[in-house]
């Protein structure tokens, strides 16, 4: 995403996908112009599905600024866990 909209936009589609939505710290990793976080992300979405997703923020910093920040989710899983399960896979349930 780019811009504050965009990423304002984006990121309540998200929250409204899994409104328990929680984010555990894992590990960090700083240097001079950067850091890198490691999370968990845990809840359950509106289907329903158990959310157990790993994610990591890498950030650049510019004179004291966030100048990027790029998120890299285990898109599999996330998928995994937001997508609706078949009416046939529901009624075993």
């Amino acid at each position: 995403m780019r811009g504050r909209e965009a990423i304002r936009e984006a990121a309540a589609a998200m929250f409204g996908l899994v409104p328990d939505l929680a984010f555990e710290f894992v590990s960090l990793r700083t240097g001079e112009d950067f850091w890198v976080v490691q999370w968990k992300l845990t809840g359950t979405a509106v289907s329903g599905a158990v959310v157990d997703v790993d994610l990591a923020d890498f950030v650049l910093v510019e004179n004291g600024a966030v100048k990027e920040k790029h998120s890299y989710v285990d898109g599999m899983a996330m998928q995994a866990a937001l997508t609706p399960p078949k009416a046939s896979e529901a009624q075993t349930r």
